[in-house]
């Protein structure tokens, strides 16, 4: 419940002060990614997932999905990620579009987020699968990662208030999901 009302506040705060969409392309491509993982189930399992939503996205609870299903499903929301950034990349090249540049960049951020080793996100339960030194450390490994965003994200977006949301949503969100 916590981890809703903390969804629910920035959720409210991010659609107040968006003049450049920037939070609705993140929402949009979110959502886009969630579908990617949720195509790629019914393309190898041929039924429709069971799903937990969060406030990180979904999460499908099935376990009967073998291993190279699973990284193919787990793989292919950042894919679809890559994709838009690459298609938006391509459509710069001939027509300069603020939106698309803005679309471009979140896509490319949600990309590289989602395949760092934090446990709760892709790139995480990919190193779990085949890990075993990941599997021992996934908390402090996953604790790293999120230090070294935090950073990156304070040092490019120069703003302290918004870096505190961020790291707040994080750590509820790790104690609710580990």
């Amino acid at each position: 419940m916590k981890s809703f009302f903390v969804f629910l506040i920035l959720l409210f705060f991010g659609l107040s002060f968006d003049r450049l969409n920037i939070f609705k392309y993140c929402i949009l491509s979110s959502v886009l990614h969630e579908l990617g993982h949720i195509i790629a189930y019914l393309f190898c399992m041929k039924k429709f997932p069971k799903i937990k939503v969060s406030v990180f996205g979904f999460k499908i609870c099935s376990s009967d999905i073998n291993g190279k299903y699973y990284i193919f499903i787990l793989s292919s929301g950042p894919l679809v990620n890559f994709l838009i950034f690459i298609f938006a990349f391509f459509y710069l090249k001939f027509k300069f579009k603020l939106n698309v540049y803005v679309l471009m960049i979140v896509n490319v951020f949600i990309f590289l987020i989602n395949i760092l080793p934090v446990y709760y996100l892709d790139g995480g339960q990919i190193f779990y699968m085949f890990s075993t030194f990941y599997q021992r450390n996934y908390r402090t490994i996953s604790s790293f990662s999120l230090v070294i965003l935090a950073l990156i994200y304070l040092y490019i977006t120069d703003n302290f208030f918004s870096l505190i949301l961020f790291i707040f949503y994080f750590i509820i969100n790790l104690a609710n999901d580990i």
